[in-house]
């Protein structure tokens, strides 16, 4: 994927929030990073300060709550024209290191930005805050609907919901990982998937 394409995606995903001109889409491009994750790498590692922002080109990618013993268990999915926007939960208004782990399941590629950079942006363009927080406000209410019914929900119709509305997980992450999200087992996830999924 050569670095104009993957400008272009980050393009056309703000032109349906903002009018985007020129002179952002410039500024977008100077302070961007483009990286490169294989499959199974880190993109961002429990106990760092890591707290950048990343736009997802191409790609998928689980993040993890690691505890202290070093057992990670899966929280969150990413995916590129979905939920594309990688950021730490425990990076706002604090330098801490961190706990979770981001680990691409595919090989992708990504724009990473400084906090620093988009505070500033933030700061002087108003459609990009506006569409910062419609962003951050979308993620927040997934985040609670799926939490919440994870723990209200019998692990059938938890799964149902997810097979409901959020397909693509089941395309492009492996059992084993949605197993953990949902807090059972593989072989569960494989007769609750045979049994429920309609």
């Amino acid at each position: 994927m050569q670095d104009q394409e993957v400008y272009s995606l980050l393009k056309e995903r703000l032109e349906h929030h903002i009018i985007l001109d020129d002179g952002l889409m410039a500024s977008l491009e100077k302070n961007g990073k483009i990286i490169h994750i294989p499959k199974k790498k880190l993109l961002i590692i429990a106990g760092s300060t890591d707290d950048s922002v990343y736009f997802i080109a191409k790609g998928a990618f689980l993040m993890a709550f690691v505890t202290e013993s070093g057992e990670s268990k899966t929280t969150s999915f990413f995916l590129d024209h979905y939920n594309d926007l990688i950021v730490r939960p425990d990076s706002i208004g604090t330098d801490t290191p961190t706990m979770y782990e981001v680990k691409a399941v595919e090989d992708a590629v990504v724009i990473k930005f400084s906090r620093q950079f988009i505070n500033h942006l933030q700061d002087t363009n108003h459609a990009l805050l506006k569409y910062s927080f419609h962003e951050l406000r979308r993620a927040t209410a997934i985040s609670s609907i799926i939490g919440d019914a994870r723990v209200a929900l019998p692990a059938a119709e938890f799964l149902q919901l997810l097979y409901n509305q959020y397909p693509l997980i089941f395309k492009r992450f492996p059992a084993q990982s949605i197993a953990e999200f949902m807090g059972i087992t593989p072989v569960w996830l494989s007769n609750l998937r045979k049994k429920a999924i309609s």
